[in-house]
């Protein structure tokens, strides 16, 4: 229930959802919709709804960052690894951050900066607009 997945064939489903197997690489297309904008057009409204009170970590790709745009403040994580934005194993790092968080039953800021995620520290916070990004340095 605290859990949205952005699917490129379901758009926003919650984490517990029973989805059928199915294969539809990012970013194709399917009978001529453009799943970005479908999904944003469609379903904005219902996850403003949604996500009015709670605490927002976003863990979503940068491509599936134009299925819905935040309207309210929200917490975000990237991802440095000798220098370097992590982009390939950086889905395995948001992985392992929503563990710690459901584990800890993380529910704040202040929570979510003190998990534990071994083999990684805080290399710092920015500010950008509605979003706090803390971005770890992965040893």
């Amino acid at each position: 229930r605290n859990t949205i997945i952005f699917s490129n064939l379901f758009g926003p489903v919650l984490g517990g959802d029973a989805l059928p197997n199915y294969k539809l690489k990012q970013g194709e297309k399917f009978g001529g919709i453009d799943a970005a904008k479908f999904y944003r057009n469609s379903f904005s409204a219902a996850l403003d709804r949604y996500l009015a009170d709670e605490c927002v970590v976003d863990l979503r790709a940068g491509f599936y960052e134009k299925f819905y745009d935040m309207k309210r403040e929200y917490l975000s994580f990237s991802f440095i690894k000798g220098g370097k934005v992590l982009s390939h194993y950086a889905k395995a790092w948001r992985g392992k951050v929503l563990r710690e968080i459901a584990l800890a039953g993380a529910c704040n800021e202040a929570e979510v900066l003190a998990l534990r995620l071994g083999g990684a520290s805080v290399l710092e916070i920015k500010q950008i607009g509605l979003k706090k990004e803390i971005v770890l340095e992965i040893s």
